[in-house]
């Protein structure tokens, strides 16, 4: 299968109709995976649109990853991380 034909098939599945139905979730994470995960969504959502894979980031679209970056800065703040993680980020 070449790469245009497996984005093809994920922007399909990515299209469907019952992926935009809202799921509730009740989520207990440490606050170690909190960061790391805060840490993992900037990251992906930062790749440059020339970098992407042929896949889910490439097909997500620009509001689902704010979406995303909105969840993850959620999970810092219920974790009392959000001024860790800018000093962390600072050090970069």
């Amino acid at each position: 299968m070449t790469r245009e034909e497996r984005a093809g098939v994920v922007r399909a599945f990515m299209e469907q109709e019952d992926m935009n139905t809202i799921v509730k979730m009740h989520v207990s994470i440490s606050r170690k995976s909190a960061m790391l995960l805060n840490y993992v969504i900037e990251r992906g959502s930062t790749i440059k649109e020339d970098d992407k894979e042929s896949g889910l980031l490439a097909s997500a679209g620009k509001e689902v990853l704010e979406e995303l970056k909105g969840l993850s800065a959620e999970f810092l703040e219920k974790a009392k991380l959000v001024s860790t993680s800018a000093y962390l980020k600072s050090l970069n």
